[in-house]
This record gives C-alpha cells, structure tokens and sequence, in this order.
C-alpha cells in the first residue's frame, strides 16, 4: 500500500469523464435556467459524444503508473513529458509554449535500517518544516522498540529516551509522544488501510531535529520479531534527503477564437490544472487523485479543438500546485502585468487603455473522486479573497 492511498484509479476516472463533461458544457453559451430549448439540448448531446473516455482513462492510470510525481520525483518528470507530448498532439507542436521555474524540493536519495546483520529499506517523510530526514554520515544508532499505535500506554515500561521507534502509521498524533520522551528517530509501519486524516497527521510544520520514515509492512514484520523478546535490539539508521533545486515546467496552448466579432474572438478563457502529485512520503506518491484535473483538462482541450469556440481559449497545464501553488503562481506573477485592466484613476486621467491579453474567465480545475458533486468556487484556501470583490468572481 502506498501513503496517502490513492483512490482506485477506476473511480478516478469515472469522476473525471462527469466532471469534464460538466466543464465542457459550463463553457460554452448557455440558455435560460428555466428552459433549455430543443436545439441547445441537442448540442449539449453533441458535446457529450466528444468525450473520449479510453484517453481520458489512459491519462489517469498513465499518470500514476511512473513513480512519485513530487516536483522533480520520476513520475512527475513522466508526467511533464507526458501533456508536453499531448498538447503537441492537440495544438500543434509549433504552437504549445514551455515556461519554466526553479523549485526547491526534499529528494529522497534512499534510507534503511540496518539491523541483526540485514538491511531494510526505508522512504523517508516529508521534512518536519525544512529539517529533512537526512543522518550524519555515520548513521543514527539506538535500540530498537516497538510502540504500537505511540499512545503512552504503549510506551509504558519501555526505554524511549535514545531509541530508534517503530509506530503504526495510523497514529494519528499520538506518534510525537516518542520525541516527547527522547526517541531519535521515528519508523512509521504502512498500514492495511488508512485515511487522509492519518497522512495529515504526520506533516510536521517546526523544524524538530527527529528523522523520520516510512517502512513497507512486509519489512516490518521481522523488525517486530526482533523486537518481540526481552533482549534489546541495536539498529543504525542512514538516509540521504538533501534539498535541491529543480527545474519545473508549465505549458500553454492556445485556441484562437473564431467569432466574428473580433473583440469577443480575443477576450481569453483559461483553462489551468496542475499534473503533479504529493503525498506524506515523497518517494511514494503515484496520486491517482490528483490526475483527475489533468486528465479533464486534456479532455476539453480535444473538446474544444474539434468545436471550436467563440472566444480564445488558453488550455495552461502546471506543476508545482503543491509546493504551495509554486507552478501557477509564477505564471501568473509572469503574465499579470499584460493582464491588468486600467483602475478608476487611469479612466479619470486618460490613461485607460485595453489590456494586452484581456482574461474573460479563469476556470482553475482541481477534482476529486471523493463526491460526484459539481461545485463552483470564487476562491480557496491559499488566498483569502476579500468578500468585497466577490462580484468580480460571479
């Protein structure tokens, strides 16, 4: 099992083809609420038989099918090759633009427990704050013990302080009583099953000095044989997580607008999903999840190539979204001064004038199979939008 599990990539996708229809049809001209006359509901039929649902599949379990894709991790270097080569497809090689930016990331260069004359091979965790799970060079050496779920009862009676700690993943918090009571290093053992909440649980946001790992339950099951006796187990840890920085991609394609009109064909749409993945434990991270947004995002970029469309069309695709939404926000803070629609003061003193690329509507694509719902949001979590300006959003 890998943490935090991914959903099965067959709901995934399920929920990606509803969603993507969902957005296909959102975009084009829409009719009264009330009712629907026979012809639009004709073409919204026309729309639906657009979706390729085998690509759209293929996208998903291709995805996830590469390693991790944390920023700079194989699957998402996979990944990036990957929609490169599908915008190409859709667009035209000539007319996809790469941008490129530098992120910092934790690369898990290997760890393992080397125990009773055997080695056992770890992942680390995600760095508590900016403290990775990086040993000096000869290793951390302590007694090896078992702490069940690292509740304190648990651990009563046994010799924390200087020890090397095994803890079932789904702890919860409980798990930080160990450092609490001097552990050096915490091993977490993958669980049968397990939850968002128990992943969450284990990022850490303090630089505190305790390494932490990962170990598959198929390793742990000696480690706890070895440490089921009454006679102490010595173990030695090593690790290698430097931070590094890498190079991240976004790419852009571009439909042009076909109305008559030539102020309605240049007003822009954009169309933005992230095609990277995160998890607790960097090195495992196929995030089957977070493939939906891409995958819906490919769909209606084919959508609309064979409709066309009123209005341009840009079809952005970034990485980065979590390293704190890293990849879109430096293509905006990139574009946003060709963006920029002139304030009261420019209008009062002649300066008013058209943006250089007006952007019409900003659709942001971030799904989830966890619902079949549909919902519209103005804003996140990241950036607290002033009230005020929700018309702005409507």
């Amino acid at each position: 099992m890998t943490i935090p599990a991914a959903p099965k990539t067959r709901r995934a996708f399920y929920t990606v083809l509803t969603t993507a229809l969902a957005l296909v049809v959102t975009l084009l001209p829409m009719a009264s609420r009330a009712a629907v006359d026979a012809a639009l509901a004709a073409k919204y039929r026309a729309i639906a038989a657009t979706v390729d649902a085998a690509a759209m599949q293929k996208t998903v379990r291709e995805l996830s099918s590469h390693g991790s894709r944390v920023v700079g991790y194989p699957g998402e270097r996979f990944a990036a090759d990957y929609v490169k080569s599908e915008f190409d497809t859709i667009f035209g090689a000539g007319n996809v633009k790469t941008e490129t930016f530098t992120a910092t990331v934790p690369m898990d260069k290997g760890a393992s427990l080397n125990v009773g004359g055997k080695r056992v091979p770890l992942s680390c965790v995600w760095p508590n704050l900016v403290r990775t799970s990086q040993t000096p060079p000869g290793g951390i050496t302590g007694n090896l013990i078992y702490a069940g779920n690292g509740s304190l009862s648990a651990l009563n009676g046994k010799d924390v302080d200087g020890s090397i700690v095994l803890v079932d993943f789904n702890s919860g918090l409980e798990w930080m009583n160990a450092p609490r009571l001097g552990a050096k290093a915490i091993i977490f053992i993958e669980p049968d099953r397990t939850q968002r909440g128990e992943a969450e649980a284990k990022f850490v946001s303090i630089p505190v000095a305790v390494p932490r790992y990962y170990v598959k339950r198929g390793d742990a099951a000696g480690l706890l044989a070895l440490v089921a006796g009454s006679r102490k187990t010595q173990a030695t840890l090593n690790a290698s997580m430097p931070w590094e920085n890498v190079q991240a991609r976004n790419f852009v394609g571009i439909l042009p607008g076909k109305s008559k009109d030539p102020k309605i064909a240049k007003q822009i749409i954009v169309v933005q999903a992230y095609y990277d993945g995160m998890s607790v434990v960097p090195s495992l991270a196929p995030a089957a999840e977070s493939a939906s947004s891409i995958a819906g995002l490919l769909q209606t970029a084919r959508t609309f190539k064979q409709l066309g469309s009123e209005r341009t069309i840009w079809f952005v695709a970034t990485s980065g979204h979590f390293l704190g939404l890293q990849g879109v926000r430096e293509y905006v803070d990139k574009h946003i001064d060709d963006w920029e629609v002139p304030g009261p003061f420019a209008k009062l003193f002649g300066g008013e004038k058209e943006p250089k690329e007006p952007i019409y509507l900003w659709a942001g694509l971030d799904w989830a199979s966890q619902t079949r719902g549909v919902g519209i949001f103005y804003k996140g979590w990241f950036y607290n939008v002033r009230e005020d300006t929700q018309n702005l959003f409507s």
